[in-house]
């Protein structure tokens, strides 16, 4: 070996030895600092559920579970590519008048087609009870229903609410809509992020279908016996017993999984190994907890009191090595926003149909915003006052103040983006 090998050999030998002292000294001090840290977020977090099967329902008889009918008719319904994209373009257009002919013979040909799948899926409009059947015990590797298939059922069932609504054909209209509340509600009802952000996608479909039924220039949408029925139908939205739920749930799966939600399969194969694993491990469990802190600090702040707090976390802003723990932090705070959209939406609904049974009662609607609880009280997303215009052409138009605005900056392209506002009929008198 040449004098300037064995120095380079020399400078490698040292330099290496060098690394893995500092190695050796940060690595106490790693965990150290990542157990106090994790004692601090555990005193903090106040109590847990930390028992997976715990989060699993009960056995449901098949013919008394929603979930059951919903998942045998959705994945009945078949649509070529070319359908499914009609199908998924008519759940983003407006009521049924909107459609050129063509597509009104097109949709009712497609539904007439798969009359028997929307049957079996109608079969969940009145069961109390649902259950997918999700092994919560079994962490990140549990399997979770067809979501892709729940939502194209959705859609159809939006596509089939307003013919049913343009027909005038309220029993069906009725039972159509009860079976979109069953099917949002049954997937909110389940522990995981992702059945939590579909089912609000299917919610939203709801409130959009159900604020056009209300506006219908028709005697049959004005009837007192019709509203009053369709106000018992539609599903309540509960934003906290949601999400708190499903962070429960959550909470559990990250803390009992090694790898801590790693989505980087070079972090993960880094982390299952023993020695890193224990280095890293209090602080990931410590990360879990404060964003479970975070979150529920949120639960009752409408997202337009404080939209960065909701959206500073975006994925554009997320380093590229961040892991899963710091993603499923951004999914919880969307799902957070749009569950408070959905409730104010709920809000609107409500308000119109009460409003438009004043106005068929009365014969008139009020000159000014009645004290009805639904307008007396800021909705829950945009924190303001829904905004009362009687025009002068005798039409009322309920909307929330600056939703559309705080809805883009949540919403996924192919969601609805815009809370449209309700726009009753004129009273004939």
């Amino acid at each position: 070996m040449s004098f300037l090998e064995h120095r380079w050999a020399r400078r490698s030998v040292i330099f290496g030895a060098a690394v893995i002292l500092v190695v050796l000294t940060a690595i106490p001090a790693i965990r150290l600092y990542g157990s106090s840290e994790y004692k601090k977020a555990l005193s903090d977090s106040g109590e847990l559920n930390l028992d997976l099967a715990s989060f699993e329902k009960g056995e449901i008889p098949d013919h008394q579970n929603a979930a059951t009918w919903l998942q045998a008719g959705a994945a009945a319904i078949i649509w070529s590519p070319e359908d499914g994209d009609v199908i998924a373009d008519v759940s983003k257009s407006g009521p049924y008048e909107t459609w050129p002919e063509d597509l009104r013979r097109r949709i009712r040909d497609m539904l007439e087609r798969h009359r028997g799948a929307l049957e079996t899926i109608h079969n969940a409009a009145e069961l109390q009870e649902s259950n997918y059947k999700i092994r919560y015990r079994d962490g990140l590797d549990a399997e979770i229903p067809d979501l892709l298939s729940l939502m194209q059922a959705a859609r159809t069932l939006l596509a089939e609410a307003r013919i049913r609504a343009a027909d005038g054909d309220e029993e069906q209209l009725l039972l159509v809509l009860a079976t979109m509340g069953r099917l949002s509600m049954s997937l909110e009802e389940e522990r995981t992020l992702i059945t939590d952000l579909i089912g609000i996608a299917c919610e939203r479909l709801l409130w959009i279908v159900t604020a056009e039924v209300i506006s219908v220039d028709q005697p049959w949408a004005a009837q007192p016996e019709f509203l009053e029925n369709l106000r018992a139908i539609l599903p309540p939205t509960n934003t906290a017993t949601m999400i708190t739920g499903t962070l429960d749930a959550w909470t559990a799966i990250m803390l009992s999984d090694p790898s801590l939600g790693e989505r980087s399969e070079d972090l993960k194969t880094l982390r299952d190994v023993s020695f890193f694993s224990r280095t890293f491990e209090s602080l990931n469990q410590a990360a879990v907890l404060n964003i479970r802190s975070d979150v529920l600090e949120l639960l009752n702040t409408p997202f337009g009191r404080t939209p960065q707090r909701f959206t500073d976390l975006a994925p554009p802003t997320l380093a590229p090595n961040r892991n899963g723990i710091h993603e499923d932090h951004y999914g919880f705070l969307r799902a957070l926003a749009r569950s408070q959209s959905i409730a104010a939406q709920r809000q609107l609904v409500l308000a119109a149909i009460t409003l438009r049974t004043i106005g068929a009662t009365e014969g008139a609607y009020p000159q000014q915003a009645p004290e009805i609880k639904e307008l007396v009280k800021p909705d829950p997303f945009t924190d303001r006052l829904l905004v009362y215009n009687l025009t002068a052409d005798g039409k009322l138009i309920i909307s929330l103040d600056g939703a559309p605005e705080l809805l883009e900056q949540i919403a996924l392209p192919s969601m609805a983006k815009a809370i449209v506002p309700v726009v009753l009929p004129p009273i004939e008198s």
